[in-house]
């Protein structure tokens, strides 16, 4: 039951670091700005997606969150009518025998997408208006070297994988609601799942862009980019990637 108590304020915790690591800081640029950074090209499919994928995985993560957070203050207080009611409701009659717990694969995903979503919020501080989650160029843009980007020249993404890797680790680790009241059985389960999985390979995405982006740069701050790239090679881990 100890273990529960604790439960509770770090599942907050986690949901607020990936909802603050998955919310663009600015809103979507002008049409203008998104023409100068494609070239003439046309937005393509993948691109209109960057809003709504994280959208998606934020409401994603919101409700099972709220629903763990239910179940484990139901457990704290199983005798209670409305305790009663949450159980038969989320546990597929599994509410009295369920461990639910703070396991140590718990601990390390909620670790992970803390550390992400703290990434993250330093990218957006960084780049401030410049940051947009569509391949854009502002009006009087500027190479930002600093802060994470004087480490690898694409952190933001790296803290984006760290935090689909770290939530995903929460929910499937044992201990967990999704986890003991077996969800992925269920139809909605199995659909929520289906969704997930989508989401982790649009995530493969970003790694293309990238690229992009690279070339973008490169295009636009020729040496001042051909300088950054020298002293910071590494475009999402240093020394790997």
């Amino acid at each position: 039951m100890p273990s529960l108590l604790l439960k509770v304020p770090l599942i907050i915790l986690t949901a607020v670091g990936y909802h603050v690591g998955m919310t663009p800081p600015n809103p979507p640029p002008s049409k203008e700005e998104q023409a100068k950074a494609l070239g003439g090209r046309d937005v393509t499919f993948r691109e209109r997606l960057t809003r709504l994928v994280p959208f998606t995985a934020k409401t994603i993560v919101a409700t099972v969150s709220a629903i763990e957070i239910a179940v484990a203050l139901a457990k704290l207080n199983p005798t209670s009518p409305a305790s009663t009611h949450i159980l038969a409701l989320f546990c597929s009659g599994r509410g009295g025998a369920m461990n639910l717990s703070l396991s140590a694969q718990s601990l390390v995903g909620m670790g992970l997408v803390c550390l992400g979503g703290a990434i993250r919020l330093a990218c957006y501080r960084e780049l401030g208006r410049l940051f947009t989650y569509e391949l854009t160029l502002r009006k009087e843009h500027k190479l930002v070297t600093s802060g994470p980007y004087s480490i690898v020249r694409h952190p933001s993404y790296t803290g984006g994988t760290i935090l689909a890797v770290g939530m995903t680790i929460c929910e499937l680790g044992s201990g967990t609601w999704w986890t003991e009241a077996g969800i992925i059985r269920t139809i909605p389960g199995q659909a929520l799942a289906v969704v997930w999985g989508a989401i982790l390979a649009y995530s493969g995405f970003i790694f293309r862009r990238a690229v992009g982006e690279d070339d973008l740069m490169r295009k636009e701050f020729k040496g001042q980019w051909d300088e950054w790239a020298a002293r910071v090679p590494y475009r999402f881990v240093p020394w790997l990637a």
